[in-house]
């Protein structure tokens, strides 16, 4: 099975954590990947399955253009996800987007991404 490609942090960027099984939702499907967090931004990177046969690609989020964090509840969806909570990201561009860790700890590690960008803030 092909593997993931390697995570290219810029100048002056550091890992923070890293989940091994995270989704992105998009209109119809969830397709499965692994979600970086960094002190300078957010990397989704689609499964080498998910990369090849549902074309998807890199989502990259710099903390600083993030404008919200946050967990909604959520109503049944029996397509994607059912009533798993996600992590819901709005740019300062409007542009949402929503992710879900299938592992736990969603509002933990939506905590930590949200103090990272209010540091990015200042």
């Amino acid at each position: 099975m092909p593997a993931y490609p390697a995570l290219e942090l810029q100048p002056g960027e550091r890992g923070v954590e890293r989940v091994r099984a995270a989704g992105h939702a998009e209109p119809g499907r969830m397709p499965g990947g692994r979600l970086h967090l960094t002190k300078m931004r957010l990397i989704w990177q689609p499964s080498p399955f998910s990369r090849r046969v549902l074309r998807c690609g890199d989502v990259e989020l710099t903390l600083s253009e993030i404008e919200t964090v946050d967990v909604p509840s959520r109503r049944w969806t029996p397509t994607i996800g059912g009533t798993r909570s996600r992590m819901r990201v709005r740019m300062r561009s409007g542009e949402g987007h929503s992710f879900m860790l299938t592992m736990g700890g969603l509002r933990k590690y939506a905590n930590k991404v949200a103090t990272l960008v209010s540091a990015a803030d200042i």
